[in-house]
């Protein structure tokens, strides 16, 4: 079973509620299955040192383990995704978990609410917010209370990574026993394909912070970009380029750039762009591939440089790399060609037609 595919039927639209669920669902189960083990705890360790951990608290799952708690003062109405209360004889902590999978879907002065109604209506509890975010952008979070911010893919203290790990340790101890151990696996699958999304997503900004994971010379976007605006020189036969001879190109100029800036480390750096950005960044960049969406596109102008011209509605028919693929600046049909797209408000899959 794979988790990722699973909640993407329908719609195609892996949702903020989905992870909630999901990372909620994990802090209770293994409270139950793996009390020594617990993710909660993990997460204590990994997050929080010096917080009471949940075997050192009288923790009663059904009680102290909240999601979508409506909270309410003075006519606001605040709800959090995650609450998790820790009652120890020493000091009483309040964590109060706030998910987002889009820093588009960050909404200014939330936290803070969360937090005032918290203290409120808990005064014998010291609250925590925690704000998971996707990945670090270059558009600044401002945060007027206390909160620590966890990415969901990151540098340092990811929380896919951390996941990973703490789900890994679990199988080392399942002594094989295949039945746990086959449990198990689907959650690390399902991390991975979600941590590969976003990173994705991230490397196909086209003001993508640089690090260490994103060492490339240019992002995703520049370098199609560049091909789409030189297409003629690029292609024999401007007009019948196939999706798998975008790709090849694709890849020889961003082969040749790394081995350039980074000839030491060039061998791995391309085997992982092969890996993931190579297929996934042409899909995300083309306006009627319905596809798209996975990866946060959330305006109808945003992230188009390709389309499909034998297929306006983006329902190809075949393969995909044997699809017909030309850039916009040589649209010469007069179809009307889809734009598939994610409202930022309401997380729902929105379409328009490609006007120029």
């Amino acid at each position: 079973m794979n988790f990722y595919n699973a909640l993407n039927q329908g719609d195609a639209t892996l949702r903020e509620p989905h992870l909630t669920s999901i990372l909620f669902y994990l802090i209770k189960e293994t409270q139950i299955k793996y009390p020594e083990n617990n993710l909660l705890d993990f997460l204590i360790n990994e997050y929080l040192p010096g917080f009471p951990k949940s075997i050192e608290c009288e923790f009663d799952i059904e009680v102290d383990l909240k999601i979508e708690e409506i909270l309410s003062l003075e006519n606001c109405r605040r709800d959090t995704d995650i609450t998790i209360y820790l009652k120890n004889t020493s000091k009483n902590k309040l964590i109060n978990i706030e998910n987002k999978i889009s820093n588009a879907s960050f909404l200014h002065g939330q936290v803070e609410e969360q937090s005032r109604i918290l203290k409120n209506k808990y005064p014998n509890f010291e609250i925590q917010n925690i704000l998971l975010l996707p990945f670090q952008s270059e558009k600044h979070i401002e945060i007027n209370t206390d909160a620590k911010l966890i990415y969901w893919v990151g540098e340092n203290e990811s929380l896919i990574s951390s996941l990973i790990v703490y789900l890994n340790s679990l199988i080392e101890k399942q002594n094989n026993n295949t039945e746990s151990v086959n449990k198990l696996i689907p959650w690390v699958e399902f991390f991975q394909f979600f941590g590969g999304s976003l990173e994705q997503e991230q490397l196909s900004s086209e003001s993508s912070l640089r690090g260490p994971k994103n060492k490339y010379p240019q992002t995703m976007h520049q370098y199609l970009s560049q091909i789409a605006v030189e297409w003629e020189t690029h292609f024999e036969n401007p007009e019948t380029v196939l999706v798998t001879q975008l790709l090849d190109k694709f890849e020889e100029i961003v082969s040749n750039s790394l081995e350039v800036s980074y000839p030491n480390s060039f061998e791995e750096m391309i085997k992982k762009f092969k890996k993931g950005a190579l297929e996934a960044q042409p899909k995300i960049m083309t306006i009627n591939e319905k596809n798209r969406i996975h990866f946060g596109i959330t305006s109808p102008n945003e992230k188009c440089l390709f389309y499909y011209p034998d297929f306006p509605n983006g329902d190809y028919t075949g393969k995909w790399k044997n699809t017909r693929i030309k850039p916009l600046n040589r649209m010469t049909e007069n179809s009307e060609y889809i734009i598939f797209w994610k409202n930022e408000l309401t997380n729902e899959l929105e379409t328009s037609i490609y006007d120029e």
